[in-house]
């Protein structure tokens, strides 16, 4: 069941027919864990090379539901190996992982946008996906921002924190600009070192401004007081002009809301290739893809947002 320009329908397939990295949609009706969480994911074929694509949610959050949280990924329709991109280093690369107003009115927002950059000159049947959750038994979320210049030619840090008791449970980051100007090279919860010790407090990202001239940088975090929230992380190492893919299993019986990675690939030498929900149909954690085009090896951290 696909829709015109290569989108799946989210509501009963969310991938290429292939086996094409992702996660795909929970079916009609099927939600998961005690937030009564509903997966879909959604992909999208490129088009027109070198070149930009942006896209929505095809099933954005409706009705009682709330947006709770959103991944998105790379990868060729069929990969050559089930679950990890294998197409050449630095090739294509995500821009913006962010929440979205797709629907007027509530819920808002009640969706993911997704913004990735194609490098390649010829066709190399390449996706760009992005997978959202959706919570019917989770209503007190807010969804802060914030903006940051990003001076040229240089990597720039964006925090936005949720305040008050609110944890952050998922999030992402928007690097502005035309196509090949900045990337999204990190997106990731953090700990503002308050007392819990626990990535909690709000969401960071990285963006690298290739350009010669200020842009901007953009900062999203989504926030709940929600009790029983675990923070899984573990620690990576990012080996030099290498594709690491990375994964994280969430606690036993707990699903994950959200995730993100971390690392510390020098400036214009990384690229934010997948950072989304695991496979289907367990949902159970993180899956990561980073590039690291640098000559030396690097570290870095993958994080895993979950709840029973």
């Amino acid at each position: 069941m696909t829709k015109a320009g290569g989108r799946i329908a989210g509501i009963a397939i969310a991938v290429a027919v292939g086996g094409a990295v992702g996660p795909p949609a929970a079916s009609a009706g099927e939600v998961y864990g005690d937030l009564d969480l509903r997966y879909t994911a959604t992909t999208q074929n490129w088009t027109e090379l070198p070149g930009r694509s942006t896209q929505h949610t095809y099933d954005p959050c409706f009705g009682s539901e709330r947006l709770a949280g959103i991944g998105a990924w790379v990868s060729e329709s069929v990969p050559k190996v089930p679950n990890h991109a294998g197409f050449a280093l630095g090739k294509a690369y995500n821009v913006a992982i962010r929440p979205f107003d797709l629907i007027p009115g509530a819920p808002a927002p009640d969706a993911n946008e997704q913004v990735a950059d194609n490098l390649f000159t010829v066709n190399n049947s390449l996706i760009l996906g992005e997978a959202t959750v959706c919570a019917a038994s989770l209503q007190a979320l807010t969804y802060p921002s914030g903006e940051k210049p990003s001076p040229k030619r240089s990597r720039t840090v964006a925090k936005v924190e949720c305040g008050g008791a609110r944890r952050v449970i998922s999030g992402g980051g928007l690097a502005s600009g035309p196509f090949r100007s900045q990337r999204l090279v990190s997106s990731a919860p953090f700990d503002s070192g308050d007392a819990g010790k626990k990535p909690d407090d709000g969401w960071r990202v990285a963006v690298d401004n290739l350009k010669r001239k200020r842009s901007k940088v953009e900062a999203y975090a989504i926030c709940a007081h929600v009790p029983g929230v675990s923070y899984v992380i573990d620690a990576f190492g990012a080996k030099k002009r290498a594709r690491d893919h990375v994964s994280l299993n969430c606690p036993a019986g707990e699903f994950a809301l959200g995730g993100g990675v971390t690392h510390d690939i020098p400036y214009r030498k990384a690229t934010l290739v997948a950072s989304r929900y695991a496979a289907y149909p367990d949902f159970d954690g993180w899956f990561a893809e980073v590039d690291n085009l640098s000559r030396k090896r690097a570290s870095g951290k993958v994080f895993a947002i979950c709840h029973t």
